[in-house]
């Protein structure tokens, strides 16, 4: 998990020293942008709630699955390289990365609240979501979370990743939002609340999918 945080925290630290912005959705569907830091928050953010943190797991779903729409076994297995993913293979990173995704989260929920770190939060809720989806940087995933070859179709991947998102939600109707914003922890890319750690989460997601439609995009990638 520790690697886990690492990668996600050096992406946090390389998106956020740029001086341009954009929406997470936007970005999927056109072009790479990095982000200059935020101001940090003044008091708990009340704009976003838990309506706006599902919308971000419905649109990373749907994203996901349009870009996998129709694709044959040869499309699903093809590599642009040998040290690259297919979208197999990333489809699988995906979903064995969401539940270790939530450990972390819920590790976090389970220490006592800490409102008063609030102010050192430096990051939007957008901004964690853009960051997450800055493909300028590319991580290298931890041992655990490498795919092993276990999806041919990419429906299969979809169920799954349905099926285990309902434990997230879950967790997500059980918990306030004022116990969410006052459980402030580090992350290597600074402190964070745990709303953000759960947008963490789809803006993953939104981050693969974006590496698939790269893999769509390759010279070299089959017809049918």
């Amino acid at each position: 998990m520790k690697k886990l945080l690492l990668i996600l925290g050096t992406i946090a630290v390389v998106s956020c020293s740029s001086n341009q912005t954009e929406t997470a959705k936007t970005k999927v569907e056109k072009t790479e942008t990095m982000v200059e830091t935020p101001p940090a928050p003044a008091a708990i953010p009340v704009a976003h709630g838990k309506a706006f943190i599902l919308k971000q797991f419905e649109e990373s779903y749907m994203n996901l699955a349009k870009a996998v729409e129709g694709l044959s076994k040869e499309q699903i297995a093809f590599k642009p390289s040998t040290d690259k993913w297919s979208i197999g293979e990333t489809l699988e990173h995906i979903v064995k990365t969401e539940p270790a995704l939530m450990g972390w989260v819920q590790g976090v929920m389970a220490e006592p609240a800490n409102p008063k770190d609030r102010k050192d939060i430096s990051v939007t809720d957008d901004q964690v979501l853009v960051m997450m989806t800055d493909r300028s940087y590319k991580a290298t995933a931890p041992k655990e979370l490498v795919p092993a070859g276990k999806y041919t179709e990419a429906s299969t991947a979809l169920k799954d990743l349905t099926n285990q998102r309902e434990a997230i939600f879950k967790y997500l109707d059980g918990v306030s939002m004022e116990d969410l914003r006052n459980h402030v922890a580090e992350s290597p890319g600074g402190k964070v609340d745990g709303y953000q750690f759960i947008l963490y989460i789809p803006g993953h997601t939104m981050r693969h999918t974006m590496q698939i439609l790269e893999i769509k995009q390759d010279p070299k990638f089959p017809k049918k």
